[in-house]
C-alpha cells in the first residue's frame, strides 16, 4: 500500500534535489574552469618539450683521441735470474736479500765455484772459449775494460789476451781460474808437427821431388797449422757460460733470494733487478694498437709524485703482433700479464728511469691533433645488423609530441676508450642517440 507524504516531507526533498543539481554543476565547472584556466607556471610547463630519456647520449664533434693515458711497469727484461739454467750442485754462498750488486762481484756460488756479474749488453748463451767471435765476446771484453783488465783490443775475438784478463779476473776473486781443455804441452806438441811439416815440404821442394808427393806434403801442413790454431785456441783460459751473467748498467740489487747453503741452484733461486732502465711495458686495446707505429711519442708520469711534473719523454719501441698473452710471451715471458683483446707494447725512454721512481706509472700516449674533426658517439650507440649495416638511432620527437628513435646509417672511422668516430650526413652535432 502506498504511502502518500507530507507536504513537509515533499518541501524537504525539493530541498534536497536542488543541492544535488548545484553541487553536481559546480563540480562540472569546476573541472571545466580547471581547464580553460591555467596560472603561467602551469602553461610553461605544459608547452615545454618532454624530457630526454636518460638512456641517450649527445652526438659531440671532435678529434678522437687526441691522446690516451695507459698503466705502464717498469720492465722486467733488465732484471736477472741467477743461475739462468739449473746447475748440478749446491748452494755454497749467497748474499743478503737487500744486498747491491757491483759488476765484478760474486752474486752466487755453487758448489765451490763463483756466478760473477758483469756489466755488459749482451745475453750469456755459450762458454767463452779460445776463438769465437761476436757481440756477447765485445760485452765481455768492454766489461772486464771498465773493471781495470787489460783485454786487448775490443775486436770481438776471444784471443790470448782476453782469455789472460778473464784469468787474472778470477784470481784477484779468489777462485782458481776455470781449466783449458789444452795444456801448454799439447800446443808445443802442435807447434813441432808444424816445425815437422814445414821440413818435409822444403826437403821435398829441395829435391825436386815428384808433385803429388809435393802435393801431399803441402796438405800436410795446412792441417798440421790448422791444428795448432786449435790446440791454441782451446789452451786459453775459458769463461763458462754457468759462472757470468750480464748486466746492463752499474746499479742492481738482489730482490728476491731463494738461495740458501747447501740449497739446489735451480734457475732464478736469485733475482737481481736493474736500479734503472729505459723500458716500461704497456698495453693497449687492439684498437689503439693499429693506429701506432714504432716512434708514436710517449710521456711517462707518476701517480705517486716521484716523476717530475714534465714527465719522462719516451717512445713506442715495439708492438706486439698479436693480441694477449701470446703476443709478448717471448718478450716479455711471464713477468707482465696483457689483458685478453690488448696488444703489448714496449716503450722505450729517453733517459733512464730509477726503479725507485717505478710506482704507478702512467704513459700518455699522444695520437697527434692533426686529424680532422668528426662526429663522436659512445660505442654502445653502435648497432649493426645482420647485412653488415651500421647504424645508431637517434632520437626525435614525433608528431603526437612523444619521442621516437629513427635509424641512420653511419661510417665507422675510428674507436678509442669506448667512443666512436662516425661520419653520416643524417646525423648532426647535439643529436640524441640511444644507448642500452
Amino acid at each position: 500500500m502506498r504511502t502518500e507524504k507530507t507536504p513537509a516531507e515533499l518541501r524537504r526533498s525539493h530541498t534536497l534535489i536542488t543541492a544535488v543539481v548545484i553541487l553536481a554543476v559546480g563540480i562540472g565547472l569546476g573541472v571545466t574552469g580547471s581547464r580553460l584556466i591555467r596560472s603561467p607556471e602551469a602553461a610553461a610547463l605544459e608547452e615545454a618539450a618532454p624530457s630526454l630519456p636518460s638512456a641517450t647520449a649527445t652526438v659531440e664533434e671532435g678529434v678522437l683521441g687526441d691522446s690516451l693515458v695507459v698503466d705502464a711497469v717498469f720492465a722486467s727484461s733488465g732484471d736477472q735470474l741467477i743461475p739462468s739454467a739449473d746447475i748440478d750442485g749446491v748452494v755454497t754462498s749467497a748474499p743478503s736479500l737487500d744486498g747491491g750488486v757491483a759488476p765484478g762481484a760474486v752474486v752466487l756460488e755453487v758448489s765451490g765455484r763463483p756466478v760473477f756479474v758483469i756489466s755488459g749488453g749482451a745475453t750469456v748463451y755459450r762458454d767463452f772459449v779460445g776463438g769465437i767471435r761476436g757481440t756477447d765476446v765485445v760485452a765481455l771484453q768492454q766489461g772486464l775494460t771498465a773493471l781495470g783488465y787489460d783485454v786487448g783490443p775490443v775486436d770481438g775475438v776471444y784471443g790470448p789476451q782476453t782469455a789472460a784478463a778473464v784469468r787474472a779476473f778470477y784470481v784477484d776473486a779468489g777462485y782458481d781460474p776455470p781449466a783449458a781443455a789444452a795444456s801448454p804441452a799439447e800446443v808445443a806438441v802442435a807447434n813441432a808437427q808444424v816445425a815437422s811439416a814445414s821440413a818435409t815440404l822444403r826437403n821435398l821442394d829441395a829435391a825436386a821431388a815428384d808433385p803429388a808427393d809435393i802435393a801431399v806434403a803441402v796438405a800436410a801442413l795446412a792441417l798440421s797449422r790448422e791444428s795448432l790454431i786449435t790446440t791454441r785456441d782451446a789452451s786459453l783460459t775459458p769463461f763458462p757460460a754457468g759462472e757470468l751473467v750480464f748486466v746492463e748498467g752499474n746499479s742492481y740489487n738482489v730482490v728476491v733470494s731463494g738461495a740458501t747453503v747447501g740449497s739446489p741452484a735451480t734457475r732464478g733461486v736469485i733475482v737481481l733487478a736493474s736500479g734503472s732502465s729505459r723500458t716500461l711495458w704497456a698495453s693497449v686495446p687492439r684498437t689503439v694498437a693499429a693506429r701506432l707505429t714504432v716512434g708514436t711519442p710517449v710521456t711517462v708520469t707518476s701517480a705517486l709524485g716521484e716523476v717530475g711534473s714534465e714527465g719522462f719523454p719516451g717512445a713506442v719501441a715495439w708492438i706486439a703482433s698479436s693480441i694477449g698473452v701470446d703476443g709478448v710471451r717471448d718478450r716479455f715471458g711471464d713477468s707482465f700479464a696483457v689483458p685478453s683483446g690488448q696488444v703489448g707494447l714496449e716503450i722505450t725512454l729517453d733517459a733512464p728511469l730509477t726503479r725507485a721512481d717505478a710506482g704507478q706509472l702512467r704513459a700518455t700516449i699522444a695520437f697527434g691533433a692533426e686529424n680532422e674533426p668528426t662526429l663522436i658517439v659512445p660505442l654502445s650507440a653502435i648497432r649493426t645488423s645482420a647485412d653488415g649495416r651500421t647504424t645508431v638511432a637517434v632520437q626525435v620527437q614525433g608528431a603526437s609530441g612523444e619521442f621516437e628513435f629513427r635509424s641512420v646509417e653511419v661510417t665507422v672511422l675510428d674507436t678509442l676508450s669506448g667512443r666512436v668516430s662516425v661520419r653520416s650526413t643524417d646525423l648532426q652535432v647535439g643529436d640524441h642517440v640511444a644507448i642500452p
